[in-house]
C-alpha cells in the first residue's frame, strides 16, 4: 500500500480467477481508492505476465513506479522464469513504459527516490538452476527507466530495503539466507561497511526488510522480526534497532538501542513516520491463526534523515509571444527540472483574467479580455520529486512607447578573461518592482547560481556573484523582470 500525492491509496496484490470448474489462477492487480477506500479503478495483470509485485512508489502526477517480476518467454506458470521489471503507470493505471533489467532470476524488491532526481532499487542476482548462486544487487534508474548505474555488492545476499543516506549513499538491509544484515554504500554505490547481526540477536536468525538512515551521521534504524524457534503455529517477535557504523574499517556495527517485542512480523511497508519523534508500527500477529494486524505508536524515535529532495528546486520559465494585431499570446516553456536527473511532470498555467487554468506544458494561444498592467500569467511546474516553483509574467506591463521593446541588459566584461575579478550586470529602465530573479546555467543546462537583484542595483550595475570563480565555458544568464524575460550569453575564458 502507498499513499498518492492527492491522498488516494495505491494497492497491489492478487486475486483468484476461475479457469475451469476445477482449476483457477491468480492474477496480480493494481487498485486505486480514495482516502475512504472507495475503489476508483482496478487494473489486472495476468500471472502469465506479472509473477510478483514487490514495491510501489507514487509519483506527483498521481501515477506510480511499480516494481515487479515478469515472466520470461521461456518460462511457464508451472516453472516460472522471472525477470526484474519496473512499470510506470499514469493516474488511471495505464502503463506508460515497462523496462526489464539484469538477467533471468534476478529480482528487484525495493525502491526509493533520491535527491538527484533518480531512483535506487535493490534486490538480488541469481544464476538459476542448479547452483542458484548470486549476490546483493543495487540498480539506479531515471524516471524514463534508463539505467544510470548497476552494481553487485555482496555474494549470497538479498537486499529487501533501501534508503538514501547523508552524502548521497545508500543504507540497505537484507539477509544472507541465514541471518539479517545491514550495509552502507557511498554515492557511487561502493560498499562502505556491512554487518551481520547474529552476534547481537538470538542465534536463530532474523529478517530485516526496513531501513531508514538517521540524521545522526553513520546511524540507521532497522526493523523486522526474529522468529521464535520450535513454536506451533510459527511465531515471531518484532525487532526495532538503531545501529552505528563501525568505528574502524572491517569492524562490527555498534547497536545503540534495540527493542524486541511480542508484536509479530514487521514488513517493509509497516513502519510509518507519524511526526517528529514518533513512529506507527504495523505488525502481523503470528500467534493468532487469523493473523490479525496490530498497530503500535512509538515515541522518542530518533530523527530520520530527510534527503534534500528540493535543495535544487525546479525553475518555471514561461515564454509569452504576442500575436500581432490581436490581444492573444502564444506560450512556450523552457523551465528547468531541478537536480541532475529530475524531470518535470506537471505544468499549471494561470492566465490572471478569470479563465480556467490550463494543465500541460504548452497551452494553446490565449485571448485576454482585460489588457491591464496588473494582469499576471503564472506558470507553476512540479518535478518528479514533488518540488514546485512558480514564475509570474506581466504581458501587458511591457513598455508602451513604440520601438522601446524589452530592457537592454548587458554583461561586462564579456568575454570575461581569466584575470577578470568580477562581471557586472546592468539593466537600465526597469519600473519599480520586487527584486528581479535570475539564474545562471552552464552549457548542459545545470544551474550554477540563482538569486536576484533590486531594480536600483541593476540600473547602476550589479555584480554577478561567483562569476570570477567560474571555470572556462559558455553560460546563459536568465532574468525575469516584469517587463519580460531576458537571456544573456556569458563567455568565461
Amino acid at each position: 500500500v502507498a499513499e498518492a500525492s492527492n491522498g488516494d491509496l495505491l494497492m497491489s496484490g492478487s486475486r483468484g480467477r476461475v479457469t475451469s470448474p476445477t482449476t483457477g489462477v491468480y492474477d496480480h492487480v493494481l487498485i486505486r481508492t480514495d482516502s475512504l477506500g472507495t475503489v476508483k479503478w482496478l487494473r489486472t495483470y495476468p500471472t502469465a505476465d506479472v509473477l510478483n509485485t514487490f514495491a510501489l512508489l507514487p509519483l506527483p502526477d498521481n501515477g506510480a513506479l511499480v516494481v515487479v517480476t515478469t515472466q520470461h518467454p521461456l518460462g511457464s506458470i508451472n516453472f516460472p522464469v522471472s525477470l526484474p521489471t519496473v512499470i510506470r503507470v499514469d493516474s488511471l493505471g495505464t502503463v506508460r513504459w515497462q523496462r526489464t533489467y539484469g538477467q533471468p532470476y534476478y529480482t528487484l524488491r525495493c525502491i526509493t527516490a533520491l535527491s538527484d532526481g533518480s531512483y535506487a532499487l535493490a534486490g538480488n542476482t541469481l544464476s538459476g538452476p542448479p547452483q542458484w548462486r548470486g549476490g546483493a544487487w543495487v540498480q539506479r534508474i531515471n524516471l524514463s527507466g534508463d539505467t544510470l548505474r548497476s552494481r553487485v555488492l555482496l555474494a549470497s545476499v538479498t537486499f529487501y530495503g533501501v534508503s538514501e543516506a547523508p552524502g548521497g549513499g545508500l543504507a540497505l538491509v537484507g539477509d544472507d539466507y541465514t541471518d539479517a544484515l545491514m550495509a552502507m554504500t557511498d554515492s557511487l554505490d561502493r560498499l562502505q561497511w556491512r554487518h551481520n547481526v547474529a552476534s547481537q540477536l538470538p542465534p536463530h536468525g532474523a529478517t530485516f526488510p526496513f531501513v531508514r538512515a538517521l540524521r545522526q551521521p553513520g546511524q540507521v534504524l532497522v526493523g523486522g522480526y526474529v522468529p521464535v524457534p520450535r513454536t506451533t503455529p510459527p511465531t515471531a517477535v518484532s525487532y526495532l534497532g538503531v545501529w552505528q557504523a563501525p568505528a574502524a574499517p572491517g569492524g562490527p556495527a555498534v547497536p545503540v538501542w534495540a527493542q524486541l517485542r511480542a508484536m509479530g512480523l514487521i514488513d517493509r511497508n509497516q513502519l510509518v513516520p507519524a511526526g517528529p519523534g514518533r513512529l506507527i508500527v504495523g505488525t502481523v500477529d503470528t500467534e493468532s491463526r487469523s493473523f490479525d494486524l496490530l498497530f503500535t505508536s512509538l515515541a522518542n524515535v530518533p530523527a530520520f534523515y530527510e534527503p534534500p529532495l528540493c535543495r535544487t528546486p525546479p525553475y518555471a520559465v514561461p515564454l509569452l509571444t504576442p500575436v500581432a494585431g490581436t490581444n492573444q499570446f502564444s506560450f512556450s516553456d523552457i523551465s528547468l527540472a531541478g537536480p541532475q536527473y529530475a524531470q518535470l511532470l506537471l505544468w499549471r498555467w494561470d492566465f490572471g483574467d478569470g479563465s480556467p487554468p490550463y494543465f500541460g506544458r504548452t497551452p494553446p494561444p490565449h485571448a485576454f479580455a482585460a489588457l491591464t498592467p496588473a494582469t499576471a500569467v503564472r506558470l507553476t511546474v512540479t518535478n518528479n520529486l514533488g518540488c514546485t516553483h512558480t514564475t509570474a509574467v506581466y504581458p501587458f506591463a511591457l513598455p508602451a512607447r513604440a520601438g522601446q521593446g524589452r530592457p537592454a541588459a548587458t554583461l561586462h566584461p564579456n568575454p570575461a578573461g581569466a584575470g577578470a575579478a568580477a562581471v557586472t550586470l546592468t539593466v537600465p529602465g526597469l519600473r519599480a518592482q520586487p527584486p528581479v530573479a535570475g539564474v545562471l546555467l552552464n552549457s548542459v543546462g545545470q544551474v550554477v547560481w540563482r538569486g536576484g537583484w533590486p531594480v536600483a542595483a541593476l540600473a547602476q550595475g550589479a555584480a554577478l556573484p561567483g562569476a570570477a570563480a567560474l571555470p572556462p565555458g559558455v553560460y546563459a544568464l536568465r532574468l525575469w523582470p516584469q517587463e519580460g524575460p531576458v537571456t544573456l550569453r556569458l563567455v568565461r575564458e
